[in-house]
């Protein structure tokens, strides 16, 4: 089975809601197993947040979304324009940076939830909403291998690769 889907959409919070029961339900129409479909779901929405959080939209801008589902990967793009020289970037930066660095996605998700459980005296947590989990969330909850791309004209490019069954595919045993 294959998807392929390409939309923009508003940057809105009620919007993301939207998309991720969108991307659930073509997901299952193609056959994709329930959790998978869920984690294809769970990081467009992750994705999609990301890009409302953090973009620069002046007047009739919008988040650009690309799933490709296609022999047992998915892909799902997410594209916006954003201040590569902002905080916003350089936490999009410090997130990746997370994940390439731990020993593995488990360790660096655990460091930084225990971070913001018990944040070190002289850090930030607590002033601010912002968790920085979305990009450890896709790349753990949902087992993605996730990129960055800065592209011209001020845009950024969050990609999350992931494979994905079928519901009627064979079960793997060890």
């Amino acid at each position: 089975m294959m998807m392929h889907l390409e939309f923009s959409i508003a940057p809105e919070w009620s919007r993301i809601t939207e998309a991720r029961e969108a991307l659930i339900l073509c997901a299952r129409a193609t056959g994709a197993a329930g959790d998978c479909a869920y984690a294809v779901g769970l990081v467009g929405s992750e994705l999609l947040e990301n890009a409302v959080k953090y973009g620069c939209f002046d007047g009739p801008e919008s988040v650009q979304l690309v799933v490709h589902m296609d022999r047992n990967v998915a892909r799902i793009v997410v594209t916006n324009r954003i201040d590569a020289d902002s905080h916003h970037a350089d936490r999009l930066r410090a997130a990746l940076l997370r994940l390439t660095s731990a020993p593995s996605v488990l360790d660096a998700y655990i460091a930084r939830v225990q971070e913001l459980i018990d944040p070190a005296p002289d850090s930030h947590v607590g002033v601010t909403l912002e968790s920085g989990l979305g990009i450890l969330r896709v790349a753990h909850e949902a087992d993605s291998e996730v990129t960055l791309r800065f592209l011209e004209n001020s845009y950024v490019e969050v990609t999350a690769s992931m494979a994905w069954m079928t519901e009627h595919a064979p079960e793997l045993s060890a």
